[in-house]
């Protein structure tokens, strides 16, 4: 099991590289934005859950590491699922703003 440094490392890099993955894409971005909307949506409702498998099938898709698997502590779930949710958020809109 790793520490929570380690775990928020790994949600850092991992939320990158799937931006990136996104950005790699024809209409990625606009894919990215839709997934930012969902995932905003998602954790304003409390769907953790919910929240959790579309970002875990995002990783997926784009054979980036999901850095919550096995992870059970639903509170610092929620914290790195919006964290997560976050990071995507900003560099869609850095991307955006250049």
């Amino acid at each position: 099991m790793k520490n929570r440094k380690e775990q928020y490392t790994e949600v850092v890099n991992s939320a990158a590289e799937l931006a990136d993955y996104f950005f790699d894409q024809e209409g990625g971005g606009y894919t990215l934005a839709i997934v930012c909307e969902i995932l905003e949506a998602l954790l304003e409702d409390g769907e953790l859950p919910a929240a959790y498998v579309v970002i875990e099938t995002a990783c997926r898709m784009g054979d980036v590491n999901f850095p919550l698997e096995g992870d059970t502590d639903f509170g610092y779930i929620r914290f790195y699922l919006e964290r997560f949710a976050k990071l995507l958020s900003e560099a869609l809109e850095t991307r955006w703003a250049t």
